[in-house]
């Protein structure tokens, strides 16, 4: 069982890997690295710590240069699980080409196997985490006496909040996973057992959390006991105890503070959660994140967002690689709104307010779309939630500050392969760059923390836990707080983001006709508060540029009223289609639908509706018909004729 990877001491002796890892502000984890170290070393006040520095590590499980920290590349055990979370759901598409990273097909395309070494390379890393966090409280035990009783609370509080958040990950991925814990003499442990003993598991340890934690921690980057309680109600809430998860979510919404003392509140604008120059001690919004930093002076990738180095658009991209996690034709069209500035859960792949089923794009459906030196105008006319453009890239609208996004040039395959749409949260500004990009290696690092969980996240699950107990008017504000910080204008994209990198900033056309571009530069026109992209030729041709509008003017988002959530469905609905919008590409899509009971059905519009517009999905593909992955069939093998032997989850027998 050795290679199982979840067993906390080797031979008697502990053994703890501890790479370096940092944080985008000095903390207790920008220590250096401790390398390998035994047990008589971890067995005192310095070790303990260093060995909770290897649990936090495990979270954002990266070992130089981008591989995972029990193996295979670190994309494949991504924190953010964008494979698992993301791709196999309704909002993304693998991209780039189809022969790269091909077991990915397969997870798209919900024909996975418990062959697909992207399953068994998140097993492995998840319960090296696990390992890493019963490591400190088994040595912990050993040194207890060298701690006072807060400090030594603390330190459990912060190994068994990682350890659930581990587990929480782990069950909801594959169901049943056998339990280890720091007790555990023996690691060969079963996972198909008569009672449930993983979210019994989750609970005890994020109570211990709750109950031991301070409110304010020695750095952000630690979890505080309003993330504990935070994600002791997300427990409840996956397992339907309704009003068990309203107490809680109810406490954090009206007390809870961020590990810097900050209280929990939506920040002013959408976009500052994805900003790494806003990831500060004064992020009101920040539940838990897992931090990550750019430039951290140990010339590798293994601090910052290592999962994501595939995940940047190509081509002419300042980005370098690869081309992968394409937002999809539904996600986008999911951002629609009707005339009252309101989505339309049930129909929103429908023709409305003046757009067609499909929103304009330049791929024009399976037929090599627009080339990159032809004209295409945005949708004009249009009603869509802003957090469209802080989500997806679409090509004529800016694309953060590195300037319009030009669709074609940014694809790495032909567009009727994956479409031109590109992910944009995980994405650095330009103008932030010393703080959000890695460049030490070929692959792109980013310095922008992943937000496991922030305020809004909390607000939508407690909509719906009030749903289901019958409190609709509770649930109507929590949603609205949502929404109305989406409609805030300060926060919307806008053409004035072109500026840094215009070749100039005019207020004419014949200024505008005036300069001298290369080909796919661009000017901004303040006088028409548009941006202009020179396709070639005659520069002093107004024939030559493509003229792109300032994408507010198409933005129209309000609120609900209370006669949309006089159903108890209907009000549901809406609730989750809000996180569709709200959390779109953070992580959450698969597992939602998941325990919603809605996959299948969802699953199989998507794939006839995407399956129509794109290659990489059919429109014969159907839903895989499971609740949760299979158990990695390396692992089951490894286990085979033990007494821990694994089993296979039903719905892969």
């Amino acid at each position: 069982m050795n290679e199982l990877r979840y067993e906390p001491v080797i031979g008697g002796v502990l053994l703890l890997i501890v790479p370096l890892f940092m944080t985008g502000c000095d903390s207790f984890l920008s220590e250096q690295p401790k390398g390998q170290v035994g047990g008589e070393v971890l067995e005192s006040r310095n070790g303990v710590q260093t060995a909770l520095i290897g649990a936090y590590n495990g979270l954002n499980p990266v070992e130089p240069p981008q591989n995972g920290i029990a193996g295979g590349n670190a994309w494949r055990s991504d924190p953010a699980n964008w494979a698992f979370g993301a791709v196999a759901s309704d909002l993304a598409q693998k991209g780039s080409e189809p022969t790269d990273q091909a077991p990915v097909n397969n997870i798209m395309q919900h024909r996975w196997q418990p062959t697909n070494g992207y399953f068994n390379a998140l097993w492995k890393n998840r319960f090296e985490g696990v390992s890493r966090a019963n490591s400190v409280l088994e040595t912990l035990n050993a040194v207890r006496g060298e701690f006072s009783e807060s400090e030594a609370n603390r330190i459990e509080g912060e190994a068994r909040f990682i350890r659930a958040y581990i587990y929480f990950d782990l069950k909801k991925n594959f169901g049943n996973v056998p339990l280890i814990t720091e007790e555990s003499e023996n690691f060969a442990q079963p996972n198909n057992v008569q009672e449930e003993v993983i979210w019994p598991q989750i609970e005890s340890d994020l109570e211990f959390a709750m109950n031991n934690l301070p409110t304010v921690m020695p750095d952000q980057a630690r979890a505080n006991k309003w993330a504990a309680e935070a994600f002791l109600a997300k427990a409840h809430l996956y397992q339907e105890e309704w009003e068990d998860a309203l107490e809680h979510f109810e406490n954090v919404i009206q007390n809870g503070q961020t590990s810097t003392g900050v209280p929990y509140e939506l920040e002013e604008q959408y976009y500052y959660n994805f900003n790494s120059q806003r990831q500060g001690a004064d992020w009101s919004e920040n539940v838990f994140a897992i931090e990550m930093t750019a430039n951290d002076g140990t010339g590798s990738l293994s601090n910052s967002w290592a999962g994501y180095v595939l995940n940047y658009p190509f081509g002419a991209s300042p980005f370098q690689c690869c081309g992968f996690f394409q937002p999809s034709h539904d996600l986008v069209s999911s951002f629609k709104t009707d005339s009252d500035g309101l989505p339309r859960p049930d129909g929103f792949m429908e023709a409305f307010n003046g757009m067609q089923e499909v929103v304009k794009n330049d791929q024009t459906i399976k037929d090599g779309g627009l080339a990159a030196d032809e004209k295409f105008t945005p949708p004009t006319g249009a009603s869509f939630d802003p957090r469209l453009d802080w989500t997806v890239g679409r090509r004529g609208v800016p694309y953060l500050d590195h300037g319009p996004h030009p669709g074609k040039r940014y694809d790495r395959a032909g567009s009727d392969y994956a479409g031109h749409y590109h992910a944009v949260k995980h994405v650095w500004w330009d103008r932030n760059s010393g703080t959000g990009w890695n460049d030490n290696a070929f692959f792109p690092g980013s310095g922008v923390d992943y937000p496991a969980m922030r305020f809004a996240d909390v607000l939508l699950m407690a909509a719906e836990a009030e749903i289901e107990v019958g409190s609709m008017q509770d649930a109507l504000d929590y949603v609205n707080r949502v929404r109305e910080r989406a409609a805030n204008p300060d926060g919307y994209v806008e053409n004035s983001q072109n500026n840094a990198q215009a070749l100039a900033v005019v207020d004419s056309e014949s200024a505008l006709l005036n300069t001298s571009p290369q080909p796919f530069d661009w000017v901004v026109r303040e006088d028409e508060n548009a941006t202009y992209v020179f396709l070639g030729g005659d520069p002093s041709d107004i024939n030559s540029w493509n003229r792109y509008p300032d994408p507010v003017q198409n933005y129209s988002i309000d609120t609900y009223t209370m006669s949309e959530f006089t159903s108890g469905a209907g009000a549901e609905r809406k609730v989750h289609f809000e996180r569709k919008l709200e959390l779109a590409l953070e992580g959450h899509r698969m597992y939602d639908l998941w325990r919603w009971g809605r996959a299948e059905t969802r699953m199989n519009e998507y794939f006839e509706y995407q399956g129509a517009l794109t290659q990489d999905v059919r429109t014969d593909n159907d839903y895989r018909g499971a609740n949760v992955y299979p158990i990695p069939q390396t692992q089951i093998d490894i286990s085979s004729g033990g007494e821990g032997e694994l089993t296979q989850n039903p719905q892969y027998q």
